[in-house]
């Protein structure tokens, strides 16, 4: 435990902090205590990684709410990061006892920078968890597109197995009302909550009026933008001339709507990049360019993310991750738009933005045909990278991929590895060539985990055939004979 305790203190990758946190969980003899004065001894962002801990190692739900404040309250770490595995951890009572911080927490929602699927264990008597409830993103989009014969409520219920009995069902929207915040939701709630268990024919009409009684209450808010972005994405609806897509006289789903329609607007899109865009804007056009037209304006897009702050940039990567669920690009697409851009070194942040666009096949293509050998590429291109090429290797034994597969696992910022199913399967089942796997045996550390366990089985496997039967051997040396 102590040694565990130590490594974990180095801060290693994270698939090798899967393998200790595992350990540390069949020991759990005074872990809380340990884990805890890791957390307040550390600073910075690796705060960060000691509250992730805590999570994998299921000791969260022993802070009391005065140790949780102080976390909250420190400038160490990530706000938003560590809220988002309070709220795993279902610490609501933490997360709603200090005013300042409950803020803090609402700015980040009403912004769609937070969200967590309810947990039922809260009975739903939490105003964040009744407001969650709505802003359900996956959910809502997966509705559009089904367009199910039922209520949002029961869908729901159906899309999270979540299944609810009609007392639940009935107080999902009941809790104590303590100050402005709890008001506000509430009143969002009341003007919908009819809506919400009635089945619509039409569920893009649900979502208009949404987003319009949110605006009304909350004001012009993010989390609308992502909304009206996946309700632009599920309808035919016919917009008439806009002028100004920020012209909040106009309800929000129609603008977004209209900037939808110009997806392949080359001068539209290229004007309003060269004027300082909005939010709005920078989420439509990111949510839905087309790839021709993201390739033709890609140096003024570049000049002008250049231009954007940190903060900005992180929000809209956050939110993009939603408004853009119906507006991936196609294999097609990604074709033609990686030929038109092979040329053009793309930066960091302008990558990870288009990554949001690309379904898994799309980056690992992406990464392949135009970012191979390049190793300051955003994690989850990095990931769909890192993939295939260990893919590849299982395939090729080829030395060459073995040193790209070190050099991209050694510049990731985090170890962890999220495969496809199919994926990991083929891994499981894979064996390399002995030179290989004894490279990665005599340098552990420098190879993704799943990678050395792969090295491991084939001397196993080497080991056992070259060692006699039991059986035999018993049989060849008599041991029995004596009974």
């Amino acid at each position: 435990m102590k040694e565990c305790f130590k490594l974990l203190k180095t801060f290693p990758k994270e698939d090798i902090i899967d393998e200790l946190c595992e350990i540390l969980r069949d020991h759990p003899y005074d872990l809380f205590r340990q884990w805890k004065e890791c957390v307040f001894e550390t600073t910075g962002k690796n705060r960060n990684i000691w509250i992730q801990i805590g999570l994998q190692l299921n000791v969260l739900g022993e802070l009391d709410v005065k140790e949780g404040l102080e976390i909250l309250k420190s400038k160490e770490g990530n706000f938003r990061y560590i809220v988002n595995i309070f709220t795993i951890s279902s610490r609501f009572d933490i997360l709603d006892y200090d005013f300042e911080i409950k803020k803090r927490i609402f700015d980040l929602i009403l912004k769609g920078q937070l969200f967590t699927s309810p947990n039922r264990g809260n009975k739903y008597n939490n105003s964040f968890n009744a407001l969650w409830t709505i802003l359900d993103y996956n959910v809502i989009n997966d509705m559009l597109i089904q367009n199910p014969e039922v209520d949002y409520l029961e869908y729901r219920e159906n899309q999270h197995y979540f299944f609810l009995n009609e007392s639940e069902r009935e107080n999902i929207f009941q809790f104590e009302r303590k100050d402005e915040i709890d008001e506000k939701i509430y009143s969002f709630i009341k003007e919908i909550e009819k809506d919400l268990s009635q089945h619509e024919k039409n569920p893009v009409n649900l979502w208009k009026k949404v987003v319009d009684v949110g605006c009304k209450i909350f004001g012009s808010q993010d989390c609308f933008y992502i909304i009206s972005s996946i309700i632009a994405g599920n309808t035919n609806e016919k917009i008439l001339e806009i002028s100004d897509i920020n012209d909040e006289k106009i309800s929000l789903h129609l603008r977004v709507r209209y900037g939808r329609l110009k997806s392949g607007n080359i001068s539209y899109w290229k004007n309003i990049i060269n004027n300082n865009p909005s939010r709005l804007e920078l989420l439509v056009f990111f949510s839905w360019a087309t790839s021709r037209t993201i390739s033709k304006l890609k140096e003024e897009v570049d000049q002008m993310i250049k231009t954007q702050s940190k903060e900005t940039i992180n929000d809209l990567i956050i939110s993009l991750r939603y408004s853009s669920l119906g507006a991936k690009f196609s294999s097609v697409e990604s074709c033609k738009w990686f030929k038109d851009t092979s040329d053009f070194k793309f930066s960091n942040k302008f990558l990870n933005i288009l990554s949001q666009r690309m379904n898994f096949d799309v980056r690992q293509k992406f990464g392949l045909d135009c970012l191979r050998g390049r190793y300051d590429i955003p994690h989850s291109i990095a990931n769909s990278l890192l993939e295939v090429l260990l893919v590849k290797l299982i395939q090729t034994s080829d030395i060459a991929i073995l040193e790209e597969v070190k050099c991209h696992y050694q510049k990731f910022s985090k170890g962890y590895i999220l495969f496809n199913y199919g994926t990991t399967k083929e891994l499981i089942e894979a064996t390399l060539k002995e030179p290989l796997a004894e490279q990665i045996l005599n340098h552990p550390g420098l190879y993704p985990r799943i990678l050395f366990g792969i090295a491991q089985k084939v001397f196993k496997i080497k080991l056992a055939k070259s060692v006699e039967p039991a059986g035999l051997l018993a049989k060849e040396e008599k041991w029995w004979n004596y009974y």
